[in-house]
């Protein structure tokens, strides 16, 4: 059966396989050609803005990892979820030398036990520094030894390695780093250095686990809050809530414009890190944070009480989505404001239709190119509640 308009996704837009071949100008008006069609195909209820381009367009990836292979008796790398090596020109640079040299002592026959163990080699952290995790599928005496060993070695290397950890994945799950991974792969070492990473930005210092989430390319960050700001125009007087606010990115940036900030996110852990920040940055600003599965349920009953206080809102969640009865229950709050941010072009006709059944305006989407070299597209969504007196636009 012929697919039909309405099924069609983004990627199927762009018409080009190897995005990472072109210059980035080129690349980035076949994004903005295809997302116009797109949005027109799919009848988007406001016009879609010119995409923000990445001011690292290659060599942007703050986050990668590859896979063990063995061809015989060599040690060879693979990149997880992919095979084109066109892909390593995405990582940040210094990736690639790191990798070489923790391969050089895998490869070695007195690491042979550890390398039959290894599910991932993991590197993060910003442009300049990086922790390195071992993510293992046994936790025994020969692989935290052969670890510290390794750990040795990079904490002498001049390669920018300022942490590593051991990280127990007894499933070998595919979601190394993520919320969704099993709850047996839970648990995880520290071998050297400081147990938090850090993103520098607006001169601040955000401290977060090093397997919590985090955008991977930190270069279009100073653009993602600036637009972000620009769009929502805090006012004093009004109260923040910040949905999946993982570490607080948006609370504790955009903070010091709001009387107030509730954030809520799934992860424990990220929201330790968000208190934390509370308490390194601006202990005296008022800001809760509650660790909480956001659903329906949570949004009636666990968010502040509906008292009256002018709200606006900023939701990121995840790939998948909102869960069916968050926007409704969201909705009846009533916010003037409500930043919709979404890294899957294909949720948006759905959710953004279920804003406007429930009394909502959409007044603005702006994209921004986090993933170049890729088919994905992040999308800021602005609604205005219907029937309220809108702030005076000053931009």
């Amino acid at each position: 059966m012929q697919q039909t308009i309405q099924q069609k996704k983004f990627s199927q837009y762009l018409h080009h396989e190897h995005l990472v071949e072109l210059p980035y100008d080129q690349e980035l008006l076949l994004k903005n050609q295809a997302l116009q069609s797109y949005a027109h195909d799919k009848h988007w209820p406001a016009s879609c803005r010119p995409v923000i381009p990445s001011p690292r367009p290659r060599q942007y990836r703050t986050l990668s990892k590859r896979a063990i292979v063995r061809h015989g008796e060599r040690i060879l790398w693979q990149r997880a979820g992919s095979r084109d090596e066109a892909d390593r020109r995405l990582e940040a640079e210094g990736h690639g030398a790191l990798y070489d040299f923790i391969l050089s002592f895998l490869a070695k026959p007195g690491y042979r036990e550890l390398t039959r163990h290894v599910n991932y080699v993991i590197i993060r952290g910003n442009y300049e520094t990086f922790c390195v995790l071992l993510n293992v599928d046994q936790m025994n005496n020969i692989v935290v030894r052969k670890c510290k060993l390794l750990a040795q070695h990079l904490q002498q290397a001049a390669l920018g390695v300022s942490a590593a950890f051991i990280y127990f994945d007894p499933s070998r799950s595919e979601y190394y780093l993520e919320s969704e991974r099993p709850p047996a792969a839970v648990s995880y070492k520290k071998l050297f250095g400081s147990q938090l990473l850090q993103l520098g930005i607006r001169g601040l210092k955000l401290a977060y686990e090093a397997t919590a989430f985090s955008q991977i390319n930190q270069s279009i960050l100073p653009a993602f809050i600036d637009a972000a700001e620009s769009m929502l125009m805090p006012q004093p007087e009004q109260r923040l809530i910040d949905l999946y606010c993982g570490y607080g990115f948006f609370s504790h940036l955009l903070g010091e414009r709001y009387a107030q900030v509730w954030g809520v996110d799934v992860n424990s852990e990220a929201i330790k890190s968000a208190r934390l920040n509370q308490e390194r940055l601006h202990p005296d600003r008022r800001m809760h944070f509650e660790a909480l599965a956001i659903d329906g349920r949570v949004v009636r009953r666990g968010l502040p009480k509906i008292d009256g206080r002018r709200e606006a809102m900023v939701l990121d969640p995840p790939y998948q989505g909102t869960e069916a009865a968050v926007i409704p229950a969201l909705a009846e709050r009533c916010a003037e404001r409500v930043l919709h941010i979404f890294c899957n072009v294909d949720r948006v006709q759905t959710e953004l239709a279920l804003w406007q059944n429930h009394g909502y305006r959409i007044h603005a989407i702006q994209p921004l190119d986090l993933f170049p070299a890729t088919a994905h597209i992040e999308i800021m969504a602005l609604m205005e509640r219907e029937g309220m007196n809108r702030v005076a636009e000053k931009n």
